[in-house]
């Protein structure tokens, strides 16, 4: 990925695993010469900042690694294979508003790519309601895009396209960031009501 926001759409796409690199700059973004690289396996509960943090560790790591090699001559850049390359733009607000006619697990990418910025999010009842953390599920009752389907100690089901998402944590406009059981109790929503 080149650009603004690799990792976002790493995780948008639904990627399994990504990295950090080390290059000599020059007139491209993000185009030049390789030092070191490092693959990262992406996990289920990464969102863009989870990852981030990690991947600013393992950078440091590298970028010593580097510097040790220009010190002592050791180190070598690598042409980058231009035909490998990904265009990864700087996210918008609107890149993170929810589709839920898209498949289970490009919703999930969606959320975790946009969390914490932009931000997921769908609308309740007229108001804006974010969409923190969630996860694909297998077995949950059929539901038109945006239905909630069921209502569990766990969560929302909320159906997609193809699929459904258990909502784990939410947040309405005006309001803070709660685990789903948390929100329900002050929030009545029913199997039926619909998302968006």
């Amino acid at each position: 990925y080149r650009g603004a926001a690799p990792l976002q759409w790493a995780l948008i796409n639904g990627d399994e695993e990504t990295g950090v690199a080390v290059f000599r700059l020059n007139e491209g973004v993000d185009t030049g010469p390789v030092f070191v690289q490092r693959k990262v396996m992406i996990h289920d509960e990464d969102n863009a900042e989870i990852l981030g943090h990690r991947l600013a560790v393992i950078g440091a790591e590298i970028l010593v690694e580097t510097l040790d090699g220009l010190g002592d001559g050791t180190a070598e850049a690598i042409p980058q294979n231009d035909r490998l390359a990904t265009h990864a733009p700087m996210l918008k607000k609107e890149d993170g508003q929810i589709d839920w006619t898209r498949k289970a697990k490009a919703v999930w990418g969606q959320i975790r790519g946009t969390t914490p910025w932009p931000g997921a999010f769908t609308s309740l009842h007229g108001k804006r309601l974010k969409i923190h953390a969630a996860e694909p599920i297998d077995h949950a009752r059929r539901g038109k895009p945006g239905e909630i389907t069921e209502l569990t100690d766990e969560g929302l089901h909320v159906s997609c396209g193809q699929g459904a998402l258990l909502v784990r944590e939410l947040q309405l406009e005006g309001g803070k960031r709660l685990a789903a059981d948390v929100f329900l109790k002050g929030h009545p929503l029913g199997v039926g009501d619909t998302l968006g």
